[in-house]
């Protein structure tokens, strides 16, 4: 039997266990931005704790197994009445754990509060088996100082309670490692309590600690700061290059992924490591890079069918010349005073992706590998290298910002709408020779004006491209076609045609968890007509298709949408996450090649923006170079308001939530302590109703010695039944029977070894019903329950 000081120390040790449980959970709940309430992070954190120190008081006990082990049929009856699957209900859990990163798009209040709670649970568990051993106790001290030290070096805002807890825990271990060398030293006993004394004067201390103010700069750490970036990035580089993901890039590829690569699979997830690296831009519009390109729909999913290519012709190049081609048409009083496209020059560094694929923009008209030379492949719409490459791989090229939202060139799309190669156009030599020395004189390739067949290359790629990127499946149902040709209807060209099927997209929900696509269903069909919501794949799918279906020449393409709002890392090198991941469609407008299109609403705004006025030429003619070539432009950032428009789910719901959760983990808790209480009780009776007489009348006996403790008169430990009897005399008699006459009935049969009589049994039983209903007149029903629970946990335990 422990004594008083013992079973105080070890509710210390269960409290300490809770606080660093405390602790821990707001740690986490911060860090990760679970946005779960403070009060529900205590709830979840004490209780575990509490449960783990009751279940270790009752460890000998088999119905406290039994209780743990009910609670996988609970949570299944509770799966099956919610109509979860829970296999799939977990691993959306650990998809939403590996690639949440705090944004409002991607928190769900029901995982953030399952996964603070299961962090408190796993972790009382574990720190109460810490604290119990001294040599753990210290190494977790240890464990708590370095942890403090890097939040410090990493400059990472922490609640001051969980300073406060961290200071308390590691000045009551260097308490009582004090007090044992002392004890040690004096020649002593080591009595552990000791610390009970002094534990309040340490949380008085950590209390004192953490209200003192601080200076507002934190230790700098500089040194410790660059040996831990240099480790980080070490790691990082080996998962990259040893990791399994090396073919061509898709969404897919990055953390930002669906499953497999088919649409409408799962709910989007994504992850924040920097995938590639970009140089200064100082062009208007956010840099789309092309990583993947598409041309075959399936219904659900897309596919590369690898005829998107002349033979020896780099399809860049000639969508880049068809560019070129359509501007030599205009009038050079438009050329010259109207902003249509602008050169950029973009340095690109691979990070930590390892993959064939070469990132490229639109209109892309010279590239240069820097340090690694490699051919690539660029027959294709998709440009890759001979074979997967990672960090260290860099290019830079030369690309023509497209002004999309400028009138002039809206206005030259329109009227490339009766454009077509089958018609012989003769070549305006003199003006092509004009770009080629003034608006693309950087560009290192061959001219387009001294290539005889360019033209003829420009019509047979044309007419692949009407073929190929114009195919639908059978399966499409026939009402997508006629959405198609409902929100086109009343427009003339193709392009305002592709205006109104992107504007009509903009008014569908955006969301990172649209559900997945039933068995049987066509893609486009579903999300236009029934979800009526989804992420950029289901945008750019629906822009495609839609297009297709009046006849206008789309693609799919996944990249990264890459924008300059963070700050750079060195090198005047901006990040481009793999969060950064997009999917658009592109069209093919007849005369100048590829032209890309924003459905999805986020990107919308943030896609199309007003570039600044240019100074119109002050002279007729051709003007010089730096008259035409504006200097280089302030970027501008993006508009206000660019942001995933999601639903916020208030803090008030998020606490309603983990309300409910602990409700109903409250609730299974009584349940399970009521179906142990009748399980305890229906042992015991049956116990007793088999019993003779004799074991009868010993176990009333001992409900009659607790029923007289609770009246005061407790046996001592050098004291015997006599004595006690000596003591009570006749103060309860019910029905002529005293508590010697059942004294003396008990010592016949202890120390006689006389057996008990039914009359014998009797008087016992009338002394103990008569004490049991005075007692039940007196006491409320609720203590003499939890007695009678306590009374029975303590026999079931013998």
């Amino acid at each position: 039997m422990l004594n008083d000081k013992e079973k105080m120390y070890q509710v210390y040790h269960a409290l300490l266990s809770m606080v660093l449980t405390w602790a821990l959970t707001l740690t986490i709940n911060q860090y990760y931005e679970l946005r779960v309430h403070f009060l529900l992070c205590a709830i979840f954190s004490f209780v575990p704790a509490a449960l783990v120190y009751v279940f270790d008081c009752n460890r000998k006990n088999t119905v406290s197994y039994l209780i743990i082990a009910s609670v996988l049929p609970v949570l299944a009856l509770f799966f099956w009445i919610r109509g979860i699957n829970p296999i799939r209900w977990f691993q959306e859990l650990i998809e939403w754990i590996i690639y949440f990163d705090g944004t409002e798009e991607l928190y769900k209040g029901s995982y953030a509060h399952f996964v603070v709670y299961a962090v408190a649970f796993l972790s009382s568990i574990l720190f109460y088996v810490i604290v119990r051993y001294e040599i753990t106790k210290m190494i977790l001290a240890a464990v708590v100082l370095a942890f403090m030290i890097y939040l410090a070096i990493q400059e990472i805002d922490i609640s001051k309670v969980v300073v406060g807890i961290g200071i308390f825990y590691f000045l009551s271990i260097i308490v009582e490692i004090c007090g044992r060398w002392y004890t040690r030293k004096a020649g002593k006993q080591e009595k552990r309590a000791g610390i009970l004394y002094l534990a309040p004067v340490c949380l008085l201390l950590a209390v004192l600690s953490v209200s003192m103010p601080s200076k507002p700069e934190p230790l700098q750490w500089k040194g410790v700061k660059t040996f831990y970036h240099n480790i980080k990035d070490k790691m990082e580089f080996l998962v990259s290059e040893w990791g399994k993901k090396e073919g061509e890039f898709s969404i897919a590829f990055t953390g930002y992924s669906e499953e497999g690569g088919s649409l409408g699979t799962a709910s989007l997830t994504r992850d924040n490591k920097i995938a590639l690296k970009i140089s200064r831009y100082s062009g208007y519009n956010p840099i789309y890079l092309i990583g993947s390109v598409s041309d075959t729909y399936t219904g659900n999913s897309w596919e590369k069918s690898r005829n998107d290519y002349l033979e020896g012709e780099a399809e860049y190049l000639l969508d880049y010349g068809e560019m070129v081609m359509a501007l030599s048409r205009l009038d050079s009083e438009i050329i010259q005073d109207e902003q249509l496209v602008e050169r950029r020059l973009l340095k690109v560094e691979y990070e930590y992706i390892k993959t064939k694929t070469f990132f490229y923009p639109l209109k892309t008209s010279w590239a240069d590998l820097l340090e690694k030379q490699n051919d690539l492949s660029t027959e294709y719409a998709n440009i890759t290298f001979p074979k997967a490459v990672g960090k260290e791989t860099a290019y830079q090229f030369i690309l023509y910002d497209m002004n999309l939202k400028g009138e002039a060139f809206q206005t030259m799309l329109r009227e490339l709408n009766s454009f077509s190669y089958n018609t012989e156009i003769s070549m305006d030599r003199k003006t092509i020779l004009w770009l080629e020395d003034y608006l693309f004189y950087y560009d290192s390739i061959d001219s387009i004006s001294n290539r005889t067949n360019f033209y003829e290359l420009l019509r047979d790629r044309a007419n692949y491209i009407n073929e190929l990127y114009t195919t639908l499946p059978e399966t499409l149902p026939e009402r997508v076609k006629e959405l198609a040709y409902e929100i086109t209807e009343g427009y003339d060209t193709d392009y305002d045609k592709l205006i109104a099927i992107e504007s009509y997209l903009k008014d569908y929900t955006y969301t990172l968890d649209p559900g997945r696509l039933p068995k049987d269903r066509d893609f486009v069909d579903y999300f236009l007509f029934d979800s009526k919501e989804g992420y950029c794949t289901s945008y750019a799918t629906a822009m495609a298709i839609l297009g297709r279906c009046i006849g206008i020449p789309t693609r799919y393409v996944e990249g990264f949408a890459a924008d300059y709002n963070e700050e750079p890392a060195d090198r005047h090198m901006y990040p481009v996450r793999n969060s950064q991941a997009h999917a658009w469609a592109e069209a093919y407008i007849e005369g100048f090649g590829w032209v890309p299109f924003e459905s999805t609403p986020p990107f919308y705004d943030n896609r199309y923006i007003t570039w600044k006025e240019k100074k119109k030429s002050q002279e007729a003619g051709l003007p010089l170079m730096e008259e035409f070539i504006p200097p280089q432009e302030i970027y501008l950032p993006p508009e206000e308001g660019f942001v995933v428009p999601l639903q916020q789910e208030k803090k008030a719901s998020n606490f309603m939530v983990g309300l409910l959760i602990t409700s109903t983990t409250v609730l299974i808790l009584i349940i399970l302590l009521v179906i142990y209480y009748i399980t305890l009780k229906y042992k015991y009776n049956k116990i007793f109703k088999k019993a003779d007489y004799n074991k009868k009348m010993y176990m009333l006996f001992l409900r009659i010695l607790r029923l007289l403790k609770r009246e005061g008169f407790v046996l001592g430990a050098q004291e015997t039944i006599l004595m006690l009897s000596k003591r009570i005399r006749d103060l309860y008699h019910y029905d002529r029977v005293e508590f010697s006459d059942v004294a003396n009935i008990f010592m016949r049969y202890r120390y006689a070894d006389a057996r008990i009589t039914e009359e014998e049994f009797n008087r016992v039983a009338i002394f103990y019903q008569g004490l049991e209903n005075k007692q039940r007149e007196e006491i409320t029903k609720s203590r003499l329950l939890l007695e009678e629970f306590i009374f029975l946990m303590k026999k079931s335990n013998r």
